[in-house]
Protein backbone atom coordinates (compact mmCIF):
# COMPACT_ATOMS: atom_id res chain seq x y z
CA UNK A 1 0.00 0.00 0.00
CA UNK A 2 1.22 3.66 -1.31
CA UNK A 3 0.06 6.59 0.30
CA UNK A 4 -0.37 9.40 -2.38
CA UNK A 5 -0.52 12.81 -2.86
CA UNK A 6 -4.76 14.12 -4.19
CA UNK A 7 -2.84 17.02 -6.02
CA UNK A 8 0.35 17.43 -7.00
CA UNK A 9 -0.76 21.04 -8.36
CA UNK A 10 -1.84 22.46 -4.21
CA UNK A 11 0.95 23.34 -2.65
CA UNK A 12 0.93 21.78 0.60
CA UNK A 13 1.52 23.45 4.02
CA UNK A 14 5.08 24.51 3.96
CA UNK A 15 5.33 23.96 0.37
CA UNK A 16 7.03 21.56 -1.57
CA UNK A 17 9.67 20.61 1.25
CA UNK A 18 12.16 17.50 0.69
CA UNK A 19 15.80 16.64 2.38
CA UNK A 20 17.92 14.55 0.74
CA UNK A 21 19.41 12.71 4.22
CA UNK A 22 22.48 10.99 2.55
CA UNK A 23 23.72 14.57 1.30
CA UNK A 24 22.20 16.69 3.99
CA UNK A 25 20.76 19.09 1.14
CA UNK A 26 16.77 20.68 1.70
CA UNK A 27 15.12 22.62 -0.87
CA UNK A 28 16.15 26.32 -0.43
CA UNK A 29 13.05 27.16 -2.47
CA UNK A 30 9.70 25.08 -1.32
CA UNK A 31 7.14 27.53 -1.83
CA UNK A 32 8.79 29.05 -5.27
CA UNK A 33 8.43 26.43 -7.32
CA UNK A 34 5.69 23.44 -8.36
CA UNK A 35 5.85 20.01 -8.30
CA UNK A 36 7.37 19.02 -10.91
CA UNK A 37 10.07 21.39 -11.07
CA UNK A 38 11.01 20.72 -7.25
CA UNK A 39 11.38 17.25 -8.71
CA UNK A 40 13.57 18.49 -11.23
CA UNK A 41 15.86 20.44 -8.87
CA UNK A 42 16.12 16.78 -6.40
CA UNK A 43 17.04 15.68 -9.98
CA UNK A 44 19.82 18.39 -10.54
CA UNK A 45 21.07 18.12 -6.94
CA UNK A 46 21.53 14.37 -7.28
CA UNK A 47 22.93 14.35 -10.47
CA UNK A 48 25.76 16.64 -9.24
CA UNK A 49 26.49 14.34 -6.18
CA UNK A 50 26.87 10.83 -8.06
CA UNK A 51 29.04 9.39 -5.69
CA UNK A 52 25.59 8.37 -3.53
CA UNK A 53 24.25 6.53 -6.52
CA UNK A 54 20.37 8.38 -6.30
CA UNK A 55 18.11 7.74 -8.55
CA UNK A 56 17.60 10.20 -11.78
CA UNK A 57 14.25 8.64 -12.70
CA UNK A 58 11.88 11.68 -13.00
CA UNK A 59 8.91 9.76 -11.79
CA UNK A 60 10.74 7.52 -9.04
CA UNK A 61 12.11 11.21 -7.78
CA UNK A 62 8.24 12.20 -8.06
CA UNK A 63 6.92 9.28 -6.11
CA UNK A 64 9.64 10.30 -3.46
CA UNK A 65 8.40 13.92 -2.96
CA UNK A 66 5.20 12.94 -2.65
CA UNK A 67 5.99 10.34 0.19
CA UNK A 68 7.98 12.60 1.86
CA UNK A 69 5.28 15.13 1.64
CA UNK A 70 2.90 12.58 2.90
CA UNK A 71 4.77 11.96 5.82
CA UNK A 72 5.40 15.36 7.20
CA UNK A 73 1.78 15.94 7.02
CA UNK A 74 1.65 12.49 9.30
CA UNK A 75 -0.46 11.21 5.77
CA UNK A 76 -3.39 13.71 6.67
CA UNK A 77 -6.68 12.76 4.44
CA UNK A 78 -6.72 16.59 3.30
CA UNK A 79 -3.73 16.03 1.47
CA UNK A 80 -2.86 12.45 1.11
CA UNK A 81 -4.74 8.98 -0.36
CA UNK A 82 -4.04 5.48 -0.59
CA UNK A 83 -3.46 4.18 -3.68
CA UNK A 84 -4.39 0.42 -2.47
CA UNK A 85 -7.99 -0.17 -3.80
CA UNK A 86 -8.75 -2.83 -0.65
CA UNK A 87 -8.15 0.37 1.29
CA UNK A 88 -11.27 0.61 3.73
CA UNK A 89 -10.56 4.36 3.37
CA UNK A 90 -10.99 3.97 -0.11
CA UNK A 91 -14.01 1.32 -0.27
CA UNK A 92 -17.06 2.86 -0.97
CA UNK A 93 -19.56 2.71 1.82
CA UNK A 94 -22.18 0.11 0.92
CA UNK A 95 -25.62 1.58 -0.44
CA UNK A 96 -28.58 1.27 1.74
CA UNK A 97 -31.11 -0.96 -0.53
CA UNK A 98 -34.92 -0.87 -0.23
CA UNK A 99 -36.26 -4.06 1.63
CA UNK A 100 -38.77 -5.89 -0.93
CA UNK A 101 -42.32 -5.70 0.47
CA UNK A 102 -44.89 -7.35 -0.90
CA UNK A 103 -47.62 -5.99 -3.03
CA UNK A 104 -50.65 -5.69 -0.30
CA UNK A 105 -47.93 -4.40 2.79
Amino acid sequence: MAIRLISRQKYPPGGWMFRQAETGWANPRPMDLPFNETVKLIIAHRRSNPSFALSHSFDSVAWELENFTCLRLKNSDQWCASDDPKDPAKTPAPRATKKHRCSTC
